[in-house]
């Protein structure tokens, strides 16, 4: 009732008038004990002619949903569950309105889990999208803003800007090693996205892989010019064994 009561539905409530479905008689063999059970609700069910039951009891769903119908009870039976999923996908909630029931039911929620039940919310929301397709896979890093934004994440480890550029190696020639990778990486990218089809043959080797194995050293004189010298660097690189 206080889910309905937050969700603004107007419902009703038998009180006095509700007695047992009978179930539990006719799974023992009391068929007289059931049928005096399901008669007397039937009647008392179309004095008031609900549109909707909602039941959170298994035996009371499937009986008055199921079993009724031979006594002249035919009834719109959901399961609170079932309900209330619904009343969420069909209610639009700005963040007036969801401030409001934060403060109304976790009065005493600070800001930062107020930002995560607002986070969580848009996620889920997201996800329950209908109108266009829904993003599954995300390439990104391992921050944790990331994380359950979809429903799968693919690990992308190279970033310009990064913390991870901050990281300064103790052996002198990682770095240089570092340096020219980027460059490679950066120049093999933006002739890849400048391409006008798919992937050639011809970029797969300049990204330095053939037939699956990785190769040492870059295949256009340019680019071997490039890695021997290094980046920003007069220091000649000694020319790989391969």
């Amino acid at each position: 009732m206080t889910c309905l009561d937050a969700a603004g539905v107007k419902y009703a409530v038998l009180g006095q008038e509700e007695s047992c479905t009978g179930d539990p008689g006719r799974r023992m063999g009391n068929e007289y004990v059931y049928q005096m059970l399901a008669k007397g609700n039937v009647e008392s069910l179309d004095r008031y002619r609900p549109k909707t039951i909602v039941t959170a009891c298994p035996h009371c769903f499937n009986t008055i949903g199921n079993e009724y119908g031979q006594f002249g009870g035919t009834y719109d039976v959901v399961h609170h569950s079932t309900y209330l999923a619904r009343l969420v996908e069909e209610q639009d909630l700005d963040d007036a309105g969801l401030t409001a029931l934060l403060a109304q039911h976790l009065p005493d929620l600070g800001p930062q889990a107020q930002q995560w039940i607002r986070d969580a919310t848009a996620v889920a929301a997201y996800h329950a999208l209908l109108g266009f397709p829904v993003v599954r896979l995300l390439v990104c890093d391992d921050a944790p803003q990331f994380q359950g934004v979809t429903a799968d994440l693919a690990l992308c480890w190279i970033h310009e800007g990064r913390h991870s550029k901050q990281l300064s190696p103790f052996v002198p020639a990682h770095p240089l090693v570092l340096a020219a990778f980027r460059t490679r990486s950066w120049d093999h990218s933006r002739e890849f996205v400048a391409s006008p089809g798919p992937p050639t043959a011809a970029h797969r080797g300049r990204a330095g892989v053939v037939r699956g194995r990785p190769r040492c050293r870059p295949r256009t004189a340019a680019a071997r010019r490039r890695y021997r010298r290094g980046p920003r660097s007069g220091r000649a690189r000694p020319r790989s064994p391969t």
